[in-house]
């Protein structure tokens, strides 16, 4: 799955960078983002770029807690129609469950559970499953301390979390993490987990307004139905990318997977002006890299699981893809693996050029 985010999310990067001084174009243009998007909130930028350019502010900024700063920006406008429906719940609870069910409006990247247990309520974020670009930890912070600072506007108590997990290592200042989640902090999670008293979850809100909350999740779910109609290419993709492998993988099988016959399957992808051998193409590339950063597999292993008739096919492919043969990218990522584990943080990856419609 390559993930998505709403593109006025770069608009509140560009408040947080502007409190450090960064040049945000220069930024931009470093992540590969057009600057046009900062005008179209309701498009999508791919979740890699973001991430890589808050990895980046972070490292200009040379402030650890970037990613708070970012979340400190965060309006209901931010989040398009759902920033304006959590705002107008009637209760924490209520706008909990409205990011639960409408989160991929604004990133798509991970999923939200809630769990009430013995008097207290977990909100669970967890990677989306088959997400090509694992998020970093950056990603994880800043959704979780606009969750944490939202809940904080919309009460007047102001409430803090009973207890807060985050997924990575702990940073050497903790301090500003602290401070805004709370001394119950703790790291080395594989998700984020924050909990809350769920009595005062479901608490009435004094700026409830049930009308404005139902018009705002109608758009909300026209807008879900919109990216959804338009990504048939992107379940396609998702669709290949689950296999366990490509060898001998047709347009039918993938289309009786997807519960329709080939003919509909054809016009839809037709209708995104896309081909199935384009997306089979983009898959074996994004799984040829998946593959090479496994120093179990072989060149013959992973030709075979890609489809390739032979292993000198896989070159000539890997060569177009990425303008190199697949052993030196594997000896690349073998080196910044481990500069990434000297420093930190993560290596900077080539961007795998997937579009879809």
């Amino acid at each position: 799955m390559t993930a998505t985010v709403l593109a006025g999310w770069l608009g509140v990067i560009e408040q947080a960078a502007s409190r450090y001084g960064l040049d945000f174009a220069s930024l931009l243009q470093r992540s590969g983002i057009d600057p046009e998007l900062l005008q179209q909130g309701t498009a999508r930028v791919p979740q890699r770029k973001i991430s890589d350019l808050m990895q980046l502010a972070m490292v200009m900024s040379n402030d650890r807690g970037f990613a708070l700063t970012v979340a400190r920006q965060v309006r209901p406008p931010s989040w398009y129609s759902l920033g304006y429906a959590i705002w107008a719940s009637d209760t924490l609870l209520q706008g909990c469950q409205r990011l639960q069910h409408c989160a991929a409006l604004f990133a798509d990247a991970f999923h939200v559970q809630l769990i009430e247990h013995d008097g207290e309520l977990q909100v669970v974020l967890r990677q989306a499953p088959l997400l090509r670009d694992p998020l970093l930890m950056l990603d994880w912070e800043v959704f979780a301390a606009t969750i944490v600072l939202t809940i904080r506007h919309l009460h007047p108590a102001k409430p803090q979390p009973l207890r807060v997990v985050l997924p990575g290592p702990e940073p050497e200042m903790t301090a500003p993490f602290k401070r805004l989640f709370g001394e119950a902090l703790a790291w080395q999670g594989e998700e984020v987990v924050l909990t809350f008293s769920a009595s005062l979850m479901k608490e009435w809100l004094p700026g409830r307004n049930p009308e404005l909350a139902r018009q705002h999740d109608e758009l909300s779910q026209r807008y879900l139905q919109a990216m959804n109609h338009r990504s048939f290419s992107r379940q396609v993709y998702e669709q290949l990318l689950s296999r366990d492998s490509l060898r001998e993988v047709e347009a039918a099988q993938v289309a009786e997977a997807l519960h329709m016959n080939l003919r509909t399957f054809q016009r839809r992808l037709q209708d995104e002006e896309c081909c199935f051998r384009e997306l089979l193409d983009q898959a074996r590339h994004a799984l040829c890299c998946r593959y090479l950063n496994n120093e179990q597999l072989s060149m013959g292993e992973i030709s075979y699981l890609l489809g390739f008739a032979n292993v000198s096919n896989l070159y000539r492919a890997f060569r177009r893809w990425r303008q190199e043969a697949p052993g030196e990218y594997r000896q690349r990522r073998r080196h910044d693996s481990l500069a990434c584990l000297q420093t930190g943080g993560r290596s900077a990856q080539a961007l795998i050029p997937v579009t879809f419609r």
